[in-house]
Parts: structure tokens; C-alpha cells; sequence
């Protein structure tokens, strides 16, 4: 299968010191695996899209914790542009250290979207196009490159699935809703790095870089983002409910 791609057992053990795996109160292990094999499930289903899997996951994670809900997907002009500034803050309020690969995913998002990231004030420009590149970037996402890569994307969640524990493990102290919400800021910003590295033909890019792309985000995103900060860009940035994780995903 096109960019099915094959991952090297030794780069998927490492876990950061932040994450445990915590089972909530009369849950045991058993029922607790049956979940987790439930959620991985959805992530193998040759029946569903990356997005339909991430959206069921979610909409599971909602009802679960109690929330009401409104499963309406609300997407807005702005969420592109949203993910790559929430990504590049991460970025900024981290470890000052050589990220080559990282650097060159972000600038290529950087000249798709139409913006601009300002390292010394940690705010961002938008071009007054700025919505035109984002709609021709949706365009040609359905021309090719859309098919080819939907299995990357279903592997990446998978593999992500299996490392956090889902949804139990994950970061430590937040709830079930806000892992969902992680999870899907996660999903949205790797495709969106995929869609913004396509060729303008509508191809996706090459498998070299399709590997150098998930592995500079998984690097940063998995073993080094902070979920303190990762959660209070999720409200400033009005990722909170449902309906407008939902429009995440469809971004």
C-alpha cells in the first residue's frame, strides 16, 4: 500500500517521562484492554477514514466524560492557520535546541498558509490571501494526495493509539475529553503538515519526506510538548467542544 509506512522497532519505544498510564478506580486490567483493543480497532477498520476513526474516538470520549455534545462538524477559516500558530508556540516556549527537520516542516506550512510566525513577539501575520492558499491547499488535497496518504494517517493513529495507552494513559491529570482533544490537535496539525507539503499538482510528496515530516512532529509532539500548554492553547484557541474538534478534523 502507498505510504504504508514501515517503522523501525526501536523508534517506537521511547516514552517521556511526563506520561503514566492510570487506570481510573474499579477498572481493571482486563476491562481496561478490552477498551484499549476497542480504540485500536477503530484505527484498523478498512471500513473507516483516519477522520471518521479520530471523530468516533472523540465523540466516544465525550459521551463517556459526560459532555454535552452537539457531533456537528464546525469548521473555521481560521483553524488552519490556528494549528500551525499553536505548533510553532509549543515550539517557542520549549527547549532551545538544533531541530533541522522540525524547521523545515514548519517554514514550508509557514509559506502554504499564508503567514507568518514572529519568533521575537510569539505572534503571527496572516496574508491578506491567506484564505485563498488555504482553499487551493484543500483543493489539492482531493486531487491525489488524499487517497495515497489515508493509510499513513491511519498508522500514525494507530501507532499513536498504542503509545499513549488510549485512553488511559496519555498525559498524566488531564481528563478523558481534553485526551481526545490532544489526540485530535495531534491528527489535524500531521495532515495538515502532509497537505502543506504536497506537490501543487495535488501529489502527495515522496516517501522520504513523508517519513522526515511524521517523524519531526512525532519526535516533538509526543516526547517533548508540554500538556500544560498544549491544553491553554486548546481554550484560547476555542478547541473545547465537540463540535468544533470535529471541525478540526475536517479541516
Amino acid at each position: 500500500t502507498p505510504y504504508a509506512l514501515q517503522v523501525p522497532a526501536q523508534e517506537i519505544v521511547r516514552l517521556p517521562a511526563q506520561r503514566r498510564d492510570l487506570l481510573p478506580q474499579g477498572i481493571d486490567v482486563a476491562e481496561a484492554m478490552a477498551v484499549m483493543q476497542r480504540c485500536a480497532a477503530l484505527a484498523e477498520d478498512p471500513a473507516l477514514s483516519a477522520e471518521a476513526a479520530v471523530a468516533q474516538l472523540l465523540h466516544a470520549a465525550f459521551s463517556a466524560s459526560e459532555v454535552e455534545a452537539m457531533p456537528v462538524a464546525v469548521a473555521q477559516a481560521s483553524d488552519p492557520v490556528m494549528l500551525y500558530y499553536a505548533l510553532r508556540l509549543l515550539v517557542a516556549f520549549g527547549e532551545t535546541i538544533a531541530r533541522p527537520n522540525l524547521d523545515k516542516t514548519l517554514a514550508q506550512m509557514e509559506v502554504r498558509l499564508g503567514c507568518q510566525f514572529d519568533a521575537a513577539t510569539r505572534g503571527i501575520r496572516t496574508a491578506s490571501d491567506s484564505a485563498t492558499h488555504i482553499q487551493q491547499l484543500r483543493t489539492q488535497w482531493q486531487a491525489d494526495a488524499a487517497s495515497a496518504l489515508a493509510p499513513t494517517l491511519k498508522r500514525w493513529l494507530a501507532a499513536q493509539l498504542a503509545m499513549t495507552a488510549f485512553p488511559y494513559g496519555g498525559f498524566a491529570g488531564i481528563d478523558l475529553a481534553q485526551k481526545a482533544a490532544v489526540l485530535v490537535q495531534r491528527f489535524a496539525t500531521v495532515k495538515l503538515a502532509l497537505m502543506c507539503n504536497m506537490r501543487d499538482n495535488g501529489t502527495p510528496p515522496d516517501e522520504d519526506e513523508v517519513v522526515r515530516i511524521l517523524y519531526s512532529l512525532s519526535r516533538f509532539m509526543d516526547h517533548i510538548a508540554d500538556a500544560e500548554l498544549t491544553l491553554m492553547i486548546h481554550r484560547d484557541a476555542g478547541w473545547t467542544s465537540e463540535a468544533r474538534l470535529l471541525g478540526l478534523i475536517a479541516c
